[in-house]
């Protein structure tokens, strides 16, 4: 499955690589850590001053398609990445016109 064809977001999208280690402190004050798992996932927030309807029904569309964070699909960044991701958490949305919305979505990296 791959991401729906609708605009790009409109501001410079934010990305978080996820720590990956387990700490331990012990009783005299030392601590050991480890990595928790072998890659460094990243979350991506993608946010749209003023997406147009029909593009939002598309995201909606392939949200419900997914069962929201349920399935993986592909994605490409801003830089021509692909990544395999899925959404992490809720599609938010409000007007901004009769014909555009304000959008905010996460993604991370499965």
């Amino acid at each position: 499955m791959a991401w729906p064809t609708i605009a790009a977001p409109s501001l410079a999208t934010q990305t978080k690589v996820k720590d990956n280690s387990l700490r331990s402190e012990y009783i005299n004050g030392q601590s050991a850590s480890r990595a928790r798992y072998t890659r460094q996932l990243r979350e991506w927030l993608l946010h749209w001053n003023a997406m147009p309807d029909t593009d939002l029904t598309s995201l909606l569309t392939h949200y419900d398609t997914c069962a929201g964070g349920a399935a993986s699909f592909s994605w490409s960044d801003e830089f021509g990445n692909n990544y395999t991701v899925r959404f992490a958490g809720e599609i938010k949305h409000y007007s901004v016109s009769e014909t555009h919305s304000a959008v905010d979505v996460t993604l991370e990296e499965v």
